[in-house]
């Protein structure tokens, strides 16, 4: 089964009202956004649409071809794995055995950048991560649309560019690993002075240094605390809270701890809590909403807040995803389907 399955790819196309993807009897195929079967479940494996086409394959020739929203074929099968579009390019695998090299492809099916890669990653923001070598002693890169690494990578969990800047590590005057930005010519932009470092997101970006703690008994030890700077580098929420998420819709999750135990809430851009601490997992805000989760193991049931922190969707799935254009993946018992934002099932849970 494809890891894609039934995924809603926040960078695809999906707002045109492109089909998703439901499993059938061990088969997949495709239903529009009232829940209704507009593809019919003939393919063996199949990924979500992406740019009004989308990746599928059969059995019978084990080759990944490309489809339009009606169904039909608009690249036949011929490649042994693809992926889906991301701005125009969709990477391909262009040999069965497992040392395959991946390139990208154009959507006329013409290479558009030469299969020389040993793993390859979307297209974001103009560039992917690629890397060349094996995935012990690889090497990661950044490349543009023309296949040209501009940019050399020396850890593979460097972030991407994220509004125009990647974090960088390097020693500081002390000789200890500090984290800091630079841009796409590889200027430092932010010098390396922060423990930790994450991508930029609506112009914030959080960050982790080690700071003293007092136990409750009184002695000091030290420990990672997280704020947020800004695109200048400074601090613009203080580095206090144990653990946060990426702002989005301009709310950022934040975990607060008491002696027992610690619950998730959400600030503002200002680092007031707006949300309380309630939840044991969150998601971040997408299309209004936030995922939320309550309880643990089989205990645990997942809903949807809105802003004000009121639910919208009451607690009741064993997993749920982020809204995208008004439509969310959830499961109940192992089983997955699609609910909108009224929480009415547009796909009943189902495989």
């Amino acid at each position: 089964m494809s890891e894609y399955a039934f995924e809603i790819d926040p960078k695809g196309d999906s707002g045109s009202g492109d089909p998703l993807s439901v499993r059938i009897d061990d088969k997949f195929g495709y239903i529009d956004r009232s829940g209704r079967l507009v593809i019919d479940p003939i393919f063996d494996d199949a990924k979500p649409f992406s740019e009004g086409l989308a990746p599928v394959m059969k059995f019978e020739s084990g080759l990944w071809g490309f489809i339009d929203t009606k169904g039909e074929y608009v690249l036949e099968p011929r490649y042994h794995d693809a992926y889906p579009f991301s701005e125009g390019l969709a990477g391909y695998n262009a040999s069965r055995i497992h040392t395959g090299k991946w390139g990208y492809i154009d959507k006329s099916g013409k290479v558009a950048i030469e299969p020389i890669f040993d793993l390859i990653e979307d297209f974001f923001d103009g560039v992917a991560k690629v890397r060349i070598g094996d995935e012990e002693n690889g090497k990661w890169g950044l490349i543009n649309d023309k296949g040209l690494i501009f940019f050399r990578l020396k850890y593979y969990q460097q972030p991407d560019f994220y509004e125009g800047m990647t974090v960088f590590e390097d020693h500081d005057a002390e000789h200890s690993v500090k984290y800091g930005y630079m841009n796409m010519q590889g200027e430092i932009v932010i010098k390396q002075q922060y423990d930790r470092a994450y991508g930029f997101s609506e112009g914030f970006a959080h960050i982790m240094n080690f700071v003293p703690v007092k136990t409750a008994g009184g002695s000091d030890y030290v420990e990672g605390r997280y704020g947020y700077i800004d695109v200048t580098g400074a601090i613009v929420i203080p580095v206090a809270f144990e653990s946060v998420g990426c702002f989005n819709e301009g709310l950022a999750p934040v975990w607060e701890s008491d002696e027992e135990t610690g619950k998730w809430g959400f600030i503002d851009k200002t680092g007031t809590i707006v949300i309380e601490p309630q939840f044991d997992e969150v998601l971040e805000f997408a299309d209004d909403f936030a995922a939320v989760k309550v309880g643990l193991y089989e205990e645990q049931r997942w809903g949807y807040i809105n802003k004000s922190g009121d639910y919208v969707i009451d607690l009741q799935f064993t997993k749920a995803g982020s809204f995208y254009n008004g439509i969310a993946e959830v499961t109940i018992d192992e089983k997955m389907g699609y609910i909108n934002k009224s929480g009415i099932y547009i796909w009943e849970p189902s495989c």
